[in-house]
């Protein structure tokens, strides 16, 4: 779905990585048209078109965890 943000954050331990991600933090679903054709206008009523509802999309949250890269 286009540019959507996917969040991340790394916790190292004495074997293992474990890799906090967060997709579509701060994204949603909105009319791209912000008078410059590009950045998109965000929430609430301001280019949609008519009839248009923007709305936000839920993140989603997940863990993994690898083998620690930063060992030798």
């Amino acid at each position: 779905m286009g540019d959507t943000t996917v969040l991340y954050s790394a916790t190292y331990g004495s074997k293992y990585a474990v890799i906090d991600f967060t997709g579509f933090a701060n994204d949603g679903i909105w009319d791209i048209y912000a008078g410059d054709g590009m950045k998109g206008d965000g929430m609430g009523p301001k280019f949609e078109l008519p009839g248009g509802k923007p709305y936000p999309i839920i993140p989603h949250r997940w863990t993994i965890s690898v083998p620690n890269p930063r060992l030798k």
